[in-house]
């Protein structure tokens, strides 16, 4: 018999009174929909495992999160088991010029600062498309000025005419955020960031969700084994 006790942000779980382990509850200020779950230490038991979720869910009234790195596949068979479902994948991408599959380009590249016209623009455009990129897996719920306020202070872009086609937030090595409204030409652009990055720094470093097609065509430009993800695990 599966029970559990909550205490301020801890769960302890007991099976036959005996703790068989402890999950910790916190919360995603942009992210309020689901209970965010961590567990390290725990003695995975398949066999209670719906019971032990089915009743957290119960009590916290909301659906359970959890993100988990691929390789860990004990608590992986234990989530499954409970009735979590993969949602997404994150790919964390630290890349030498070695690694680089694309084309060098050299190209003079616009770019903003935050305050400008065009910075601005870029913020709109990204809020928008991640709110529709992540509504299937966790839906943003922080307001347009909460998500933006960490953003990198400069953002590279290309405009036709007036319209904004493809972009990136940059801060030193890393790429933050990526936007394209034409994947298909995207992946020249993305070689135009990736080069100036590699003129000034050794490796580069950003993050590639599965429910973003154009971070993954950035992906698709180097040459990485499929590795380790971070996934998103989801109890509805």
């Amino acid at each position: 018999m599966v029970s559990l006790e909550i205490e301020q942000n801890f769960v302890s779980v007991f099976e036959d009174c005996a703790l068989i382990g402890k999950i910790e509850l916190y919360t995603n200020t942009y992210h309020m929909q689901n209970q965010y779950l961590r567990i390290d230490h725990f003695l995975f038991d398949n066999a209670v495992s719906k019971e032990v979720f089915s009743q957290l869910r119960n009590k916290i009234g909301k659906p359970l999160q959890i993100m988990v790195y691929s390789d860990r596949t004990d608590l992986i068979d234990f989530l499954i088991s409970g009735g979590f479902h993969l949602k997404r994948k994150c790919y964390e991408i630290e890349a030498t010029a070695k690694k680089y599959a694309g084309t060098i380009r050299r190209a003079d590249l616009s770019h903003a600062r935050a305050g400008e016209k065009d910075y601005d623009e870029c913020c709109k455009l990204m809020y928008a498309r991640y709110k529709e990129t992540h509504k299937t897996v966790n839906p943003l719920t922080a307001d347009y000025n909460t998500f933006i306020c960490n953003f990198p202070k400069c953002v590279f872009y290309e405009k036709i005419k007036e319209d904004m086609i493809h972009f990136a937030f940059i801060e030193g090595n890393e790429i933050a955020y990526v936007f394209s409204k034409n994947e298909t030409h995207f992946k020249i652009f993305a070689e135009a960031i990736i080069s100036k990055i590699f003129v000034e720094y050794s490796s580069l470093y950003f993050e590639a969700d599965d429910c973003d097609s154009t971070a993954m065509v950035l992906k698709s430009l180097f040459n990485t084994d499929k590795g380790i993800s971070c996934d998103t695990y989801i109890y509805d």
